[in-house]
């Protein structure tokens, strides 16, 4: 098998880190999307403002937002939730972003 060829054959498709960054194609993606759909593992303040524009010009065009994600091991970052909660209420809208907290004591 030609390892130059196969990894061409997935760069559309497979972000692998180097030069081919993840973020412009997560834009790219945002930008062209009418529902997002995320599950994350952590949310942080420092990811959140590179994908604020985003997603707020996504929500102005009527696209629908949901992102899953947790505080396990207190890794999400409430300033970051906050920032979720300010983009939805800055944009007026009944639909669109969703969020939600859900709280268990297990």
């Amino acid at each position: 098998m030609n390892t130059e060829s196969a990894s061409h054959a997935f760069s559309h498709s497979l972000t692998t880190g180097g030069s081919d960054h993840f973020l412009p194609k997560l834009i790219a993606a945002i930008n062209s999307a009418k529902r997002i759909d995320m599950t994350v593992a952590f949310v942080r303040e420092t990811g959140m403002k590179l994908l604020i524009p985003a997603l707020r010009e996504a929500l102005e065009r009527g696209a629908v937002i949901r992102i899953l994600t947790c505080d396990y091991l207190q890794i999400t970052d409430p300033a970051a939730l906050r920032t979720l909660l300010l983009l939805k209420a800055s944009v007026h809208q009944q639909q669109g972003a969703q969020v939600k907290i859900f709280e268990s004591n297990i």
